[in-house]
Order: structure tokens, then C-alpha cells, then sequence
């Protein structure tokens, strides 16, 4: 079973992946609150590790932060052997996946 961080971590990117645009701070912790995956300073490690890796960047917009995958970063989702539930996640200069 992969550790609740890296799920977390890819919830996050595939998020931000999927939104027609930037997602806010709130945004992105209400998700995992209000799905009860996790709660509100969990989230925010999170998003300060992906920050910290460079995975995504935040700006400062109208008193609030707004989030998107970072340029050139963008991470691919790839599910290689069907028969293998292990999503995994390739970015430039890092790779994270599910581990069993």
C-alpha cells in the first residue's frame, strides 16, 4: 500500500492537472476535508512539499494563493500494465509511484 503522502501528493497534481485553470489553497484543502481524506494542516504539507520540489507553484492573487502545475513539470500520468494497480507518476527529474 503506498504511503498516504505520495497519494496525496498525487490527488494534488492530478487536480490541478484536470482544472480548467489555477485552483486556490482553499480550493485544493477543502477536497481532501470534504472527502475526509485527510484534514486541513495535512493538506497544507502537501502543498508546501510540492511547492518545495518545485512541482507546482503558487501566486499571490486578490489576498489568496492560486496553484498550477509547474511549467515544464507537468507530470504525466501512466498506467502501464493493466494488470498492475500501481498508477505511477513521471515529472522531470523525479518519479513517484504506488508501491505494494
Amino acid at each position: 500500500m503506498a504511503e498516504p503522502a505520495l497519494i496525496y501528493k498525487m490527488t494534488v497534481l492530478s487536480l490541478l492537472e484536470r482544472s480548467d485553470g489555477p485552483l486556490s489553497n482553499t480550493q485544493i484543502t477543502e477536497f481532501f476535508q470534504e472527502t475526509n481524506y485527510t484534514g486541513f494542516f495535512t493538506a497544507q504539507e502537501i502543498i508546501h512539499d510540492l511547492e518545495d520540489a518545485k512541482l507546482i507553484t503558487g501566486e499571490e492573487s486578490h489576498n489568496r494563493t492560486l496553484y498550477v502545475i509547474t511549467e515544464g513539470q507537468k507530470a504525466d500520468f501512466v498506467y502501464g500494465n493493466p494488470y498492475d494497480a500501481r498508477p505511477e507518476v513521471y515529472t522531470e527529474g523525479q518519479k513517484m509511484y504506488y508501491q505494494s
